[in-house]
Order: C-alpha cells, then sequence, then structure tokens
C-alpha cells in the first residue's frame, strides 16, 4: 500500500502533468542537411534538423531562418496535430550571434523600410544639449587637432549662458575648444529679431587653430535654450574644424552649419584650385603653411641620452685616471652626469671629474657629480658642464678627487643632448633621435 507521502508526490506530478501549455517539446537546429532553411513555395514552414539527424517540416513565425539556429519545437495544446518552433534555444554559439547581429541590421540600413537615419545629435563626443533655462550639458571627449600640441581632454561640463541673453536684438555665441583646452566664446554680431533675418544670421568664425563645437542662437523674448523638434537654438558644427577655415574676418552661413555641401565652401576651394594652378612651388608652400598650419621645419626638443659610461669596480681611491678613457667616435655635445654608488660608503661624500683631453668640463667646481654617503637613492645628477663641444677623437677621462669612507663599485654615466620631436609634412610626430 503506497504511503502518503508517495500519494502527494504522484497527485503532485498529475497536477504538473495537467498545467503544461506544451504536449511535446524538443530541441532542433534550423535547416536541412544541405544548408537550407525555407521550405520552397510555403510562407512560414522551414525545415528543422532532429537530435537523431531526422530533417522535418515545420511552421516557423517566431526564430529568424538562420542555419543552425538552435530552437525549441513541438505542439501545444491549442493545436495538438500541428509541430511549429516553440522558442529559440539560447546557447552560448559566437557564429549564431553574429549571423544575429546581421540579421537585424539590414533592416536599418538604407534603402530598407526601417532605415534609421542618424543625426549629429546621436552622437556624444563634444555633443551641446540644453540642461535648463539658460545652462547648457557640454558632453566630454578627446580632441586632437594639428594646431594642438597634444591630445586635449574635455570632460562632461554643464556652462551657464545667460550673461549671453539678449532682451532687444538677437545673434550667436559659439562654443570653441582653444588649444589650452579651454572653452572658448565668441560673440557675434546683433542682428534684428526678426525670424526671417535671425534664420540667415552669420555664426561667428571659429578662431584660427581652435576646434568649432556649436553656436547658440539667442534672441529677444527668449525663455530657455532648445534643441528639440519645436525650436534648434544650438547649430552643431562638429563636423567643422577651423584648420582648413577661410581668412579671419568672413562667417560661416548658418546653412553650411547643416550641410557640408554648401556653396560657399566649395566656392573657396575653387578659389584655392584656381591659385594653385599659377603659383610656383614656393608661393604653394606658403599657401599650404597659411592655411593648414603645416610644418615644414622640424621641430625638435634637446633631452639627454646616455652613450657610455665608467665603471669602477672595488674600493675607491683617490686618483686620475680611475678608469680606461672614453674616445669620442663622432660629434656630439655632453649634458650632465649621472653618478651612481653601489655602495657609497659611512662618511662624507664622493667627487669625480671628467676630463676632456685633459682639461675638466666642470670649470664651475661645484657641478662636478658628488654622492653622499646617505643618499638613499644611491645616485646623483651633476650640475651642467661648462664645456659640452666633443669632437671625433677626443678623449674623455674620469678623476676621482674625494671619497666617502668605505666607498666602493661605482658607475659613472656620460649623457649627450639629442634632438627629438620631429615632426614631418602631413603634421604627424615622428620620434626619432637626430645628431646635433
Amino acid at each position: 500500500m503506497p504511503t502518503p507521502n508517495q500519494v502527494r508526490k504522484a497527485f503532485q506530478k498529475r497536477l504538473e502533468k495537467a498545467g503544461e501549455y506544451f504536449i511535446v517539446k524538443q530541441p532542433a537546429d534550423l535547416g536541412n542537411h544541405s544548408g537550407v532553411v525555407k521550405v520552397p513555395d510555403t510562407e512560414s514552414m522551414v525545415y528543422a534538423r532532429l537530435v537523431n539527424g531526422q530533417v522535418i517540416e515545420v511552421f516557423n513565425d517566431i526564430a529568424p531562418n538562420i542555419y543552425n539556429w538552435k530552437v525549441y519545437i513541438g505542439r501545444d495544446k491549442s493545436q495538438p496535430t500541428f509541430t511549429k518552433v516553440l522558442e529559440s534555444r539560447w546557447v552560448y554559439n559566437i557564429a549564431q550571434t553574429v549571423a544575429y547581429v546581421l540579421f537585424h541590421h539590414r533592416q536599418h540600413e538604407y534603402p530598407n523600410p526601417d532605415t534609421v537615419w542618424i543625426m549629429r545629435d546621436q552622437f556624444m563626443p563634444l555633443l551641446v544639449l540644453p540642461a535648463g533655462g539658460f545652462t547648457v550639458k557640454l558632453f566630454g571627449d578627446t580632441v586632437y587637432q594639428p594646431s594642438m600640441l597634444y591630445p586635449i581632454r574635455v570632460l562632461d561640463t554643464v556652462l551657464d549662458m545667460s550673461a549671453y541673453v539678449n532682451l532687444t536684438t538677437a545673434n550667436y555665441v559659439l562654443l570653441e575648444l582653444a588649444t589650452s583646452g579651454a572653452i572658448n566664446y565668441v560673440v557675434g554680431d546683433s542682428y534684428t529679431d526678426i525670424v526671417a533675418l535671425r534664420l540667415a544670421a552669420p555664426i561667428p568664425t571659429p578662431t584660427q587653430g581652435n576646434f568649432p563645437i556649436c553656436a547658440i542662437e539667442f534672441y529677444a523674448g527668449q525663455t530657455e535654450i532648445r534643441r528639440d523638434s519645436t525650436e534648434r537654438n544650438i547649430i552643431d558644427l562638429r563636423m567643422f574644424t577651423s584648420e582648413v577655415h577661410p581668412t579671419a574676418g568672413t562667417q560661416i552661413n548658418i546653412a553650411a552649419a547643416d550641410t557640408p555641401l554648401d556653396a560657399d565652401l566649395f566656392g573657396f576651394w575653387d578659389v584655392v584650385d584656381s591659385a594653385l594652378k599659377q603659383i610656383s612651388f614656393a608661393g604653394l608652400k606658403a599657401l599650404i603653411t597659411a592655411l593648414f598650419n603645416t610644418h615644414f621645419e622640424p621641430l625638435t626638443a634637446n633631452v639627454p641620452r646616455e652613450f657610455d659610461a665608467w665603471i669602477i669596480d672595488g674600493a675607491l681611491a683617490v686618483t686620475t685616471d680611475a678608469a680606461p678613457a672614453i674616445w669620442a667616435t663622432r660629434p656630439m655635445k655632453l649634458a650632465a652626469c649621472y653618478i651612481f654608488g653601489d655602495d657609497p660608503g659611512s662618511a662624507g661624500s664622493t667627487i669625480v671629474d671628467i676630463n676632456l683631453n685633459g682639461t675638466t668640463i666642470f670649470t664651475t667646481s661645484g657641478n662636478r657629480p658628488e654622492l653622499a654617503w646617505d643618499d638613499s637613492d644611491g645616485w646623483a645628477l651633476s650640475g651642467d658642464p661648462e664645456v659640452i663641444d666633443v669632437a671625433i677623437g677626443d678623449k674623455l677621462s674620469v678623476d676621482i678627487d674625494q671619497i666617502a669612507t668605505g666607498a666602493s663599485r661605482f658607475r659613472i654615466a656620460l649623457m649627450e643632448m639629442v634632438n627629438e620631436l620631429v615632426y614631418d609634412l602631413d603634421n604627424k610626430l615622428v620620434v626619432i633621435e637626430v645628431e646635433n
């Protein structure tokens, strides 16, 4: 006789079975063995492969018709004789995921009926949106263009524009990123506050070298800054760069702010094209330099670099020619030297001198490399030498003028000045070393 617990379990199992919506549910992959998914001459029938490899035809109005798409197929109580795709079977499968993304994105591409048209407002970097009243929010990004010495990082910022509100006339205020990283405001000319004139008013010209972000419209009676389907007081200029802008004093027409194909812009390049055909190479060089701020001469910075070193093993002693001489194999300019001590001693300091062809390069004796016994870093940098020019065949030697008690195992590094940071003709930074 069954126990009460067994009766309860059996009753629970029958309840669960009666409550199930699906009569049959099993896994399958879409497509037959030839890779065909859709059954020819049907509207919504597809091939599906069962786990045992059998291919059957099922109804599908849920899953994309992609070969190998993982699904559950079966029958439910509403149509007990009709086999169909019940749901997608979400398994980790990279190829399948990529196929699904491809399936989805095509419907949003031109000329498909669900085409998504992207406005500049969709792009977050340096986007300016109203933040209530006469404040706007600038979304940050990293900006770089040839006039900037280095990329500039702009943080998210809320800007108060209330100081530019006009009570009687109207104008535009241009927001631009200066090469220093600061937000610069360029106030445009005032004009009559009539809608027809207002919409045709010029936007201030960006400062040469600065990066234009947007122009904000102000007019009499304005209560807030808007950027919506009803009114747009913010004109996006992020696709423009002042690096190729015409000469100062001109202004961007408001129509050009919404379309790069403005006739005025093409007119400017027609003038440039005509001029290029008539000028000499020197004139061309001057024109391109003026327009694009291109560097035709290298821009360099002097930096020190080690080219050789003396290593003195064992205990130090006051002496001349403390290590083998170093002979110059090329012209160079000397820089401050480093002195390193593996055991800097227990009292006093160690001082060395460097000679060029037998004469010290430190005419100011206080500039000689010196390392105190209690220097926690274990190294020191000399002052700048007064004698710096070295020619091929010159002899460099080292003397030990003073030693710390018990000092041993020292290294004196010779440094030279080299030029780095060279710009090529495309204004790209090329880090190389060149001889002085």
